[in-house]
């Protein structure tokens, strides 16, 4: 059978306010139902310009997807130059007409900026605060609980996933694999089933220079379908691709279901005991930047070579070295002591696509 499931994560405050009236309007003219995860708290995407220094390839990644044109000035100086609404109480009207209108909606976090760039700097609490901050909007404004979670950048760790567990979820679809799980980190066993996200999002095709319907390569039949979709982007300057798209996807013979309908069996309108799906293994993102996944269609893979005598033909035969190998250079970071010009160490990072999981 063939079925694939739309995840529309809503980021940004013009994301809310403009991307998702279109989408809601596109989606009825196809009688398709989608799941929404919508950050809730404030818009402080501005502050991502700060990854100019702490990621290498960052601004060539803005530049090649052409951010500005993409997100809209608004958002890129939302929380610094501008101030950061919050985003749940700018759009009340709008989360109740996705839910109004028949799709599911759930939860991307509070601050998606300050989860996405710091997870693993929050202490157990400063996670739990974010979910509560959430969840409150959440039920001031929809007069029920969210019955589901979606983590920013698909970011988690051992604390996040704990304090998911203790709210019970339906489901969270938190991570990027090719079917619904429970997880297991460093032998613990979480509870929340997991349904991932199976391709690529448009984002990151533009940015590989890839030709974005190669999305519709990656839908399979008779297994999960769960295609990332982003407000500010589908329900904006792609609106018109991605109508197209969507006709694609029909003609091929898909059907569109809701997220929670993957829940093995289970009613969606309902909590209740998880299905008997085996557990799996996984490792989360990391501040490293080492994102490896056990069980995933897809992945990015970073290698880093440390170079103690630093020359330009060091330089030069390590990048051509691993160039040959299929990595991409992704940049260089120099370190100098006091007093000195030269470089006394040089930490080259390349980055690399694969298709098919890794186990490690």
């Amino acid at each position: 059978m063939r079925t694939v499931a739309i995840k529309i994560d809503v980021d940004t405050f013009t994301g809310l306010k403009k991307g998702v009236p279109a989408l809601l309007e596109l989606l009825e003219d196809f009688n398709i139902k989608a799941t929404f995860f919508v950050s809730m708290g404030p818009d402080n995407s501005g502050k991502a310009i700060l990854n100019i220094f702490r990621q290498p390839g960052f601004l060539k990644k803005m530049i090649k997807t052409k951010a500005p044109k993409m997100y809209g000035i608004r958002t890129i100086l939302s929380g610094t130059l501008l101030p950061a609404p919050i985003i749940s109480e700018k759009g009340k009207e709008i989360l109740i007409a996705i839910r109004n209108k028949g799709h599911e909606i759930g939860i991307h976090g509070w601050d998606h900026r300050l989860w996405q760039d710091h997870l693993d700097d929050l202490d157990r609490g400063m996670i739990k605060r974010q979910f509560f901050l959430a969840n409150k909007n959440f039920e001031q404004i929809l007069g029920e609980k969210p019955c589901f979670y979606g983590a920013p950048a698909w970011r988690i760790n051992e604390l996040s996933l704990s304090v998911q567990d203790e709210l019970h979820p339906l489901f969270a679809s938190d991570t990027r694999g090719n079917s619904p799980f429970f997880p297991l980190f460093k032998g613990k066993k979480f509870s929340t089933i997991q349904i991932p996200t199976t391709t690529y999002c448009l984002e990151e095709l533009i940015n590989l220079n890839k030709n974005p319907d190669d999305i519709l390569l990656e839908l399979k039949e008779d297994k999960l379908n769960v295609l990332p979709v982003h407000a500010e982007v589908e329900g904006g300057v792609y609106l018109n691709w991605f109508n197209k798209f969507l006709k694609k996807i029909i003609d091929k013979g898909y059907k569109f279901k809701m997220m929670s309908e993957f829940r093995e069996g289970k009613n969606p309108n309902k909590r209740g005991e998880d299905s008997p799906l085996s557990w799996a293994f996984f490792l989360c993102s990391t501040r490293s930047r080492i994102k490896i996944n056990i069980g995933l269609f897809f992945m990015i893979i970073y290698k880093v070579e440390e170079l103690t005598i630093v020359t330009d033909k060091d330089i030069e035969k390590v990048i051509n070295h691993w160039v040959k190998q299929g990595w991409s250079l992704d940049g260089i970071h120099f370190v100098t002591k006091e007093g000195m010009h030269r470089p006394t160490m040089a930490f080259i990072l390349f980055i690399k696509e694969e298709k098919e999981a890794v186990e490690d």
